[in-house]
């Protein structure tokens, strides 16, 4: 294994400070000793950058350089992450949340994995979920999908698709190729996406079959904070409009052609959780815009009916 590799962790940082012990913690103990980490303060009001800061003298100790960056306004983890994305200097990437945990070896096997596996661009390990309880409720493994194209289609539809972005690590060289100016679409709603689409797609994977990566699951972060169909349907539009720029972005026209089909996928989508919302007028709004995408069939039809209609409601109970 090739020791004179360095790695880059690049992580965005929101009012993180009952987790910044725990992720330095995570950091320090890797066994793999040639790392960068490059920790971006999203605007914080906490006592984020006092905490960032007073680690600064072991990660030094430890032979680990940081590169810290603060400003004052909340932008979002994408905006945050392209900061941090400029100042990789490392032969690897690789970004965790700030309130997960790498284990010990994650960094040094995903090193090891792509040093003896040249042809491959990335990798990919298993997780294991541990709610806020610290029970740990599964264990996510990435599809076996040996083609690109299956790979990318698990992201942009959501189906399956393997969003925990510790679990990946990729050649930086490889990187600027697909991400040229390390500036990935900062739509609301998270950064993973924006990472993985173009990585996927131009990339060939390896897969590291050992939990190597802690996903811990909070109600109020971005990705778990959905606990009504109004969210929902927020969230997905969110979500929609990042795979559409990001899609956009690549310039290329076979991912381009997935556009159509995006918005098709995620209009039905939403038009499901507008009738888990019994919100009369969300429905209409939901059932036009698929009549507008030309999808809106006649069992739709009965049921923006059978949601809508007051005596239908009062004939009939929801």
């Amino acid at each position: 294994m090739s020791k004179n590799k360095t790695v880059s962790i690049v992580t965005p940082c929101y009012n993180g400070e009952k987790y910044l012990d725990t992720y330095f913690k995570s950091v320090l103990s890797q066994t793999y000793h040639d790392l960068e980490l490059i920790i971006v303060n999203d605007g914080s009001t906490d006592n984020t950058e006092s905490i960032i800061k007073s680690y600064e003298i072991t990660l030094n100790a430890a032979g680990i350089v940081l590169k810290y960056i603060g400003y004052t306004e909340n932008k979002g983890q994408a905006y945050a992450l392209n900061q941090g994305l400029k100042l990789v200097s490392g032969d690897y990437i690789t970004w965790p949340d700030i309130d997960d945990e790498m284990t010990e070896d994650c960094i040094e096997k995903k090193v090891s994995f792509l040093g003896s596996n040249p042809e491959c661009d990335y990798c990919v390990c298993n997780a294991i979920s541990i709610d806020e309880t610290h029970n740990q409720s599964a264990i996510f493994t990435p599809q076996i999908l040996t083609d690109q194209k299956s790979i990318t289609e698990s992201i942009i539809f959501s189906d399956r698709g393997y969003f925990v972005p510790g679990a990946y690590m990729v050649r930086s060289s490889f990187f600027d190729k697909v991400v040229p100016d390390r500036e990935i679409f900062t739509g609301r709603g998270g950064q993973n996406a924006q990472m993985l689409i173009p990585i996927c797609w131009y990339g060939k994977n390896g897969y590291i079959n050992e939990v190597l990566y802690k996903y811990y699951t909070h109600r109020e972060s971005h990705s778990h904070s959905i606990d009504d169909p109004k969210k929902h349907i927020r969230q997905l539009s969110y979500f929609q409009e990042i795979v559409i720029e990001t899609l956009k972005n690549t310039k290329d026209n076979e991912l381009m052609e997935y556009i159509p089909e995006v918005k098709k996928h995620y209009s039905r989508l939403r038009f499901g959780h507008s009738l888990d919302s019994k919100d009369r007028k969300i429905i209409k709004e939901c059932a036009k815009e698929m009549k507008e995408l030309g999808i809106l069939n006649s069992h739709d039809r009965y049921l923006v009916f059978r949601y809508t209609n007051r005596l239908s409601r009062i004939l009939f109970p929801i």
